[in-house]
């Protein structure tokens, strides 16, 4: 059975994008970005969802899809660090 994974990038009221789909890899490095304009006097949360894809079609869903886990930081938290990585433990719950 082959693993299929994509991120998808959120603030608290929408989705902002989504990375592509990589196979077979317990460790994905995704290549494509989403870009996320940065407003200086807000608190901008982030919350990046780790989704399985089982259905892999042309028109797959992936709000339909099993979700393995998420993380949320504010957009200054990677602002301020040098290399602009962030490394957060995925949780397993998303929290409405």
């Amino acid at each position: 059975m082959q693993l299929k994974k994509s991120l998808i990038i959120s603030d608290a009221e929408k989705r902002i994008g989504q990375t592509e789909i990589i196979t077979d890899n317990n460790n994905p490095s995704f290549v494509k970005s989403v870009i996320i304009k940065y407003k200086f006097e807000e608190r901008q949360k982030v919350i990046v969802r780790v989704f399985e894809i089982d259905d892999f079609g042309a028109n797959v869903n992936i709000e339909t899809q099993r979700q393995i886990g998420f993380c949320s930081f504010f957009l200054h938290e990677i602002i301020r660090i040098e290399n602009k990585k962030l490394i957060l433990p995925l949780k397993s719950q998303l929290y409405k």
